[in-house]
């Protein structure tokens, strides 16, 4: 089962087909990244797009309204 991180509704999709399918959730292997298009060091990288990648790879899905 694959859902966009950043999009709760698919995240809660994902689930309730999960439990529909097999009718349990036992494990979850959440594995989810962003980063430039082009590898960079921290330095050159926009201030938006950095906090975007922390955003994505770092925060509790959870915690977003």
């Amino acid at each position: 089962m694959a859902a966009d991180v950043t999009d709760r509704t698919a995240l809660q999709d994902a689930v309730a087909d999960t439990l529909d399918r097999f009718g349990s959730l036992d494990v979850v292997f959440a594995h989810a990244a962003i980063g430039p298009d082009i590898p960079a060091a921290v330095a050159p990288v926009e201030p938006e797009l950095f906090e975007r990648i922390i955003e994505v790879n770092l925060q509790d899905v959870r915690r977003t309204p």
